[in-house]
């Protein structure tokens, strides 16, 4: 089978000029298709229709998955490494034969190293020659999927802090106090289970006081000393209480240091843990710990914010008497607000953030800056006016509005892409859901980029194209002519329309086509 990405073809001059011009022209095409082919920065598989045997495969593909040249041809799908769930590769296969067109958009394939890349999966069927051909193109989103995750991971963050200073602001007593952080943490903080330890004078132990998430009743009658010397202060709570420092516990099922409660661990689902001690005029009465269900859990970003959160919760149980230093706190809560406010600001993004009900509780400046929106509509939270002003800016607001409408009724969704607005600009447009640990929908944040520029950059190329000095003809993987330049309008004698609206075979003469296209050498 001779396949698109195959070697430029071979001709000799026939001696009549259009002959001879028309060969060039396939030469030319052929050898640039090549380059496009080794040059591209997705990966490309092409595959036999029929036989699921791989044809040939991209030097992209090969270095993201790590497996030879040699290794890929000849093969079927599913007898390569990165492929190798045969029941998942043949339904997909036969997916692909049956649809003629498949996408995936989030597919883990493993490179020969074990590491697992998610990749976006398209597919394309076409002939190519009186053979079918499957054009696999499989883009590496492992940064988009960074990109994500650091813009969820920030906007938990966000939420938590935010909660933890509403909590403090409006409760009246550490026990009330205590009941809603464990809860904020669990269910913005993204924590499978909290709990707030106090000591027993009497006994010695850590006495859980107020807890949120334990489903297993892992705290019923658990039994944490504050004495070092004894296999139960070892913890990760009693130390944070005897040592005054927060403990982190990366590994819970595995450190030595928490073997007591191994199996009360691995029955509720608890991979690591972190344990901070609280403050009240100057002494420690007890600490602040956590627990996620995966391994390695709690990064800087984490850190820094339970460490502030505890310092936050620490400052309220010294002042809980005091009215006028409640005053305090409420400054220094708004002081943090704005910070994190002018965080959400800086951003280079248009950012709105919606609660389950799709009513407006923050946006930044961004947001409208690039929707041209009067800040007094925004504020007043009047959230259908705003939607219908920024619908009214796209090139179709009734599929934009009946977007909007859908991604609330459906939370668990996310969301990209581009939308044109009457204005010529283009926008870059993404929503995720805020969901906590425990699956609760909290609401929706919107994300906006004006990408024109970037778009330009791409009409930058088709310029460059048609200032080329050879004729140069770009095809779809259909074979359908997609993009023309002038010089190859005037060597063909075509309208660029009527070019546009053709196959790379209608230039060719029929016989040039049976005598040198349809034969492959390899």
């Amino acid at each position: 089978m001779k396949s698109p990405a195959s070697p430029p073809l071979e001709m000799t001059g026939t001696g009549d000029p259009l002959i001879d011009a028309t060969q060039k022209s396939l030469r030319i095409s052929e050898s640039r298709y090549r380059r496009l082919f080794e040059a591209a920065q997705d990966g490309i598989l092409l595959l036999n229709a029929d036989t699921a045997q791989i044809e040939d495969v991209n030097p992209y593909l090969i270095k993201m998955l790590g497996y030879s040249h040699d290794e890929f041809l000849g093969k079927k799908l599913w007898e390569v490494g990165s492929f190798a769930d045969i029941a998942q590769s043949k339904e997909m296969f036969v997916a692909l034969q049956e649809k003629g067109y498949v996408r995936y958009d989030d597919l883990p394939l493993k490179t020969r190293t074990g590491i697992i890349v998610p990749v976006e999966f398209v597919s394309n069927t076409y002939d190519c020659e009186g053979i079918k051909v499957i054009q696999c193109n499989i883009r590496n989103i492992s940064e988009r999927h960074a990109d994500q995750a650091k813009i969820l991971r920030f906007t938990q963050l966000y939420a938590t802090l935010s909660q933890c200073n509403k909590a403090i602001v409006h409760c009246t007593t550490e026990a009330e106090l205590f009941k809603q952080i464990c809860q904020i943490a669990v269910e913005f903080g993204g924590m499978k289970m909290a709990w707030v330890g106090l000591i027993n004078a009497e006994t010695s132990l850590v006495q859980p006081v107020a807890s949120f998430g334990d489903d297993t009743a892992y705290l019923k009658d658990v039994m944490i000393s504050v004495e070092a010397n004894n296999p139960l202060g070892r913890g990760p709570a009693g130390r944070a209480v005897n040592e005054k420092q927060p403990v982190w516990c990366q590994n819970f099922l595995i450190d030595p240091a928490t073997e007591p409660w191994h199996e009360r661990a691995a029955q509720a689902g608890l991979a690591a843990t972190a344990s901070l001690p609280l403050f009240r005029n100057g002494i420690v009465p007890g600490a602040f710990t956590l627990y996620a269900g995966e391994t390695n859990a709690f990064g800087e970003s984490t850190r820094d914010l339970l460490m502030e959160m505890t310092d936050d919760i620490s400052f309220a149980m010294n002042q809980f008497a005091s009215e006028s230093l409640r005053r305090s706190i409420e400054e220094e809560i708004k002081l943090k607000n704005t910070i994190l406010k002018t965080q959400q600001e800086t951003s280079l993004d248009a950012i709105v953030v919606v609660n389950e009900h799709g009513k407006i509780i923050s946006y930044n400046q961004q947001f409208l800056h690039l929707w041209r929106l009067d800040a007094q509509l925004v504020s007043a939270r009047v959230d259908a006016q705003v939607l219908q002003a920024v619908a009214a800016q796209t090139d179709d607001p009734e599929a934009f509005v009946a977007r909007v409408q859908h991604l609330n009724e459906h939370p668990e969704e996310r969301s990209r892409e581009e939308v044109v607005l009457t204005d010529e600009r283009i926008i870059d447009r993404y929503s995720a859901p805020l969901i906590g640990a425990d699956q609760t929908h909290y609401g929706r944040v919107w994300y906006f980029r004006d990408i024109t520029e970037r778009k330009k950059a791409a009409q930058k190329f088709k310029d460059l194209l048609e200032s080329a000095p050879d004729a140069m003809v770009i095809v779809n993987g259909d074979a359908d002519i997609v993009l023309v330049n002038a010089q190859a309008i005037a060597l063909f004698g075509w309208q660029r329309d009527d070019l546009l609206s053709k196959k790379i075979q209608s230039l060719v003469p029929h016989w040039l086509i049976d005598n040198f296209i349809i034969h492959d050498n390899r």
